[in-house]
This record gives structure tokens, C-alpha cells and sequence, in this order.
């Protein structure tokens, strides 16, 4: 049985709506359940999650109870997917406040990710902790805000993980930037990149290509490096 609890409500904020447990059906019930302005907490709890949750289209919060206590252990056939965020009609979206383990055995797809944003909405992913297998957050569509997480590659599957892969479109290098919460472009900083030093570096904390337009700022790197794609991504 799958409750919710209204926790409290402002005109301005939205609501609260904490879900009854950190099992995908239930996060994804209450995400189903939110409506712009909402937050949707996400109680503590060491977890599998063997589907897909999807926050689709709306300005919603996401939070978990902090790194050390909501723990997402990734179940999903193939290791991608785990979470896909797809913001519209340059609505907001934020995740926040969760650990997401890679899949044990399988590791994700450079093109999809254990972490999937797309959409035309804008979006941030602050103050989690991610621990890839292979790709950890790979990005379609508009620009966000990737800041305060701490991202590992700890162990891994074969291929080169890799943290941050930003897909863009062709030609996307050569538009005009736009600032402030409509940016066209996704800043990563503040971050902690932290590689097991047995990758010998890989593709790094940082990846991108079909004319992605990244700022990577203000972030500590370790045992690996940042890195890109030309003309041979595709879309060129």
C-alpha cells in the first residue's frame, strides 16, 4: 500500500508530499501525485531500484534525506536509466539530497546513463552523491545546474566512466550564450571528481560532443581529467 503525506502548503512554494517509502513505486507515485511549485520528499532507506523512476515535465523539487541515508542501489537491466529527468516548456526542476550506486555488474551506456536528463526545461542536480560504473549523468536538450556532488568511479565494468557526458546538438558551440535561468548552457562546479586510481584516468570527469557547450569550473579532480569529442560524435 502506497501512502501519501501532505505535509504542508504554500502559495508560493507548493506543497510537500513525502512519499511512504524510498522504493521506486512509491517516489514515483508521489512524483505522479506533484504539481509545479511541489516538493517531493524522499524518506531514508537503503534501496534497489529494478525500474526507472521518471520526473516528466514538471517544476518539482525532488529531496532526499541526505547522501548517508537515502541510498538508490542501481537494479535497472543494463545499469542505465536509473533516473530520468525530463523538465518542459523551460520549467525548473530539482534533484537533491540522494546516494545512487552503480549497477554491481553491468555498467551503463555512454549514450544513456546512469543519470538521464532531457527535455526542454531547465534543471539543477545538487548535493548528491553519485558512484558510477561507467557513465554516471548524461544530458540532452537545455542547459542546467550540476553543483556540490560527489562523484566516484570506485570500480567499473570495462570502457572509461566517465561523469558528466553532455550531448548537445550541431552547431550548439556557435550560439550566442544565454545567462541566468535560461541558459542554453549546463555549468558543472563545485563539485568533488574522485577516480580509483586503476582507471589510469579514462575519459574523465568530464565529456561531451555533437557541439555540447559546458563551463566546468571550480571543481576538485582526482585521478582523472576532463575530456571531449569532435567532429567524430556524430551530427557534425
Amino acid at each position: 500500500m502506497i501512502a501519501l503525506v501532505l505535509m504542508s502548503q504554500n502559495a508560493v512554494f507548493g506543497n510537500t508530499i513525502t512519499a511512504s517509502s524510498a522504493s521506486a513505486s512509491d517516489v514515483q507515485t508521489a512524483i505522479n501525485f506533484a504539481n509545479d511549485g511541489d516538493t517531493v520528499i524522499v524518506p531514508a532507506g537503503n534501496v534497489t531500484w529494478s525500474s526507472p523512476v521518471t520526473i516528466n515535465g514538471k517544476a518539482i523539487t525532488v529531496q532526499g534525506n541526505g547522501t548517508t541515508s537515502t541510498i538508490i542501489n542501481n537494479g535497472v537491466a543494463g545499469g542505465s536509466d536509473l533516473v530520468i529527468v525530463a523538465p518542459k516548456n523551460g520549467k525548473w526542476l530539482t534533484v537533491s539530497g540522494f546516494r545512487f550506486n552503480a549497477h554491481p555488474t553491468a555498467g551503463a551506456p555512454g549514450s544513456s546513463g546512469m543519470i538521464h536528463i532531457t527535455g526542454d526545461g531547465y534543471w539543477r542536480f545538487c548535493s548528491n552523491y553519485v558512484d558510477i560504473g561507467y557513465t554516471g549523468i548524461v544530458q540532452y536538450g537545455n542547459g542546467g545546474l550540476i553543483d556540490h556532488n560527489y562523484i566516484s568511479a570506485d570500480f567499473g565494468n570495462g570502457g572509461n566512466p566517465t561523469g558528466f557526458y553532455h550531448l548537445g546538438h550541431n552547431e550548439m558551440w556557435n550560439t550566442t550564450v544565454q545567462y541566468g535561468t535560461t541558459t542554453n548552457w549546463t555549468y558543472v562546479e563545485h563539485n568533488v571528481f574522485s577516480w580509483d586510481p586503476g582507471w589510469g584516468g579514462a575519459n574523465g570527469a568530464d565529456d561531451g560532443g555533437v557541439g555540447n557547450a559546458t563551463c566546468f569550473r571550480y571543481n576538485l579532480v582526482t585521478n582523472t581529467w576532463t575530456g571531449c569529442h569532435g567532429p567524430d560524435s556524430g551530427g557534425r
